[in-house]
C-alpha cells in the first residue's frame, strides 16, 4: 500500500476512536452524570457519543458503565434508536416499577444480541441515597463466551440513574468485582 493510503487509513480511523485517558488508582474522576468515584486500582476511561465506561482489559473483556440519567423516552442504553425501532425498543418510562426496569434492562440486552439473558438477582438496595435497585444478570454471547452483570440504580422518579459492570464469567467478572462494588459502594 501507498503511503499516502496508510496516511488516509490512519486519519480516518483516528476520527473515529473514542476518548481515552487513564484513571490512576485512588484518583477521583468524574463520572456519569457529574458523579465524583475513585478506585483503589488503575482503569481506562473511555468516552463516545456521550457515553462513559472504564475497562481494565478492554471495553470486550470488563467494563462499568456509567448510565447519569435515562430520561423518559430514552433507550435504557442511551444508545440511538432508528425510528422504526422505537416501538419496540426498551424505551425508559417515568415512574416505572423496580421490576419493571429490571424487565426493560434485559430486553436491552437482548436487543443488543445476547443470548439466554437471565436474572440472577434483583433486590433492593441504595443508590445516591435512594431507593434502588441491585440486578445481576448472566448472558452468553453470539460466539458461545458467558458474562456476568452486575447493575446498581435507581428509578421510580423522573430519570432512571445505574452504573453496570458486566465481564467474561470465566476469569474476568470475579477477579474484578470486589474493587468493582467499591466503585459502586461509592455511588451509593
Amino acid at each position: 500500500m501507498k503511503p499516502t493510503r496508510y496516511l488516509l487509513c490512519a486519519l480516518l480511523l483516528s476520527s473515529c476512536a473514542s476518548t481515552q485517558r487513564l484513571i490512576p488508582a485512588n484518583t477521583p474522576a468524574k463520572v456519569g452524570a457529574g458523579w465524583t468515584v475513585s478506585s483503589t486500582q488503575e482503569w481506562m476511561q473511555f468516552g463516545y457519543k456521550g457515553e462513559e465506561w472504564w475497562s481494565k482489559d478492554g471495553v470486550f473483556l470488563n467494563q462499568i458503565k456509567f448510565i447519569g440519567e435515562v430520561k423518559a423516552g430514552e433507550h435504557v442504553f442511551k444508545a440511538d434508536v432508528a425510528r422504526k425501532n422505537r416501538d419496540i425498543s426498551p424505551l425508559y418510562r417515568a415512574g416505572m416499577s423496580t421490576r419493571d426496569v429490571s424487565d426493560l434492562l434485559v430486553d436491552a440486552y437482548k436487543e443488543a444480541g445476547y443470548i439466554d439473558v437471565r436474572v440472577l438477582k434483583l433486590a433492593p438496595a441504595r443508590f445516591q441515597g435512594a431507593e434502588g435497585f441491585e440486578l445481576a444478570l448472566e448472558f452468553t454471547t453470539s460466539k458461545g463466551l458467558v458474562y456476568r452483570a452486575l447493575l446498581l440504580g435507581s428509578s421510580g422518579a423522573a430519570v432512571l440513574r445505574y452504573a453496570a459492570y458486566q465481564a467474561p464469567f470465566e476469569h474476568f467478572y470475579g477477579r474484578d468485582l470486589a474493587a468493582v462494588e467499591a466503585i459502586f459502594s461509592a455511588l451509593r
